[in-house]
Order: structure tokens, then C-alpha cells, then sequence
């Protein structure tokens, strides 16, 4: 019987408004231009700011955002569910 690997699960975090971020960091278009892994992590938070603010306009409606990671790390950074699907 083959056992299953334990995968450790780390949930993400977001800042409420990427700008907050930006600005602790000192962040400006030159060194977000020579930094792109804080440019896309900056840039993540921002669109799915924008997607729970657009999706919070559905009253009544069950919408939820997820992602998902894999045990090799592989990751999908934005999955929207609406009704259960």
C-alpha cells in the first residue's frame, strides 16, 4: 500500500491595497522596472483587489476566489468559483 506525501499547505496573503506595499517599499516605476519579481508580486495583488471588488458586486450571489498549488510548486494564482463551479 503506497502512502501518501504530506503536503504542507501555506496559504497566500494579500495586502488589502497593493499601494500600502508600494510605499512601504519605496517603490517607483524605474526600480519596479528593475525588479519584476516585487512588479508581479505588486501586480498580483492588484488584480485580485480588483476581481473581489468587481465580484462583490453580485449581491447574493456565492462567488469565491481561490488558488492553487501543487507538491512541485506549480501554482494557478487566480481561480474565481461562482455558484459552486
Amino acid at each position: 500500500m503506497r502512502s501518501k506525501a504530506r503536503v504542507r499547505v501555506r496559504p497566500k496573503r494579500y495586502f488589502c491595497d497593493p499601494l500600502l506595499a508600494a510605499t512601504l517599499l519605496g517603490a517607483t516605476p524605474e526600480r519596479l522596472l528593475g525588479d519584476m519579481q516585487t512588479f508581479g508580486m505588486l501586480f498580483e495583488n492588484l488584480v485580485l483587489r480588483d476581481v473581489r471588488v468587481f465580484l462583490s458586486t453580485y449581491g447574493g450571489v456565492d462567488n469565491s476566489v481561490h488558488y492553487f498549488r501543487d507538491e512541485k510548486g506549480l501554482e494557478v494564482d487566480l481561480i474565481v468559483e461562482h455558484d459552486g463551479r
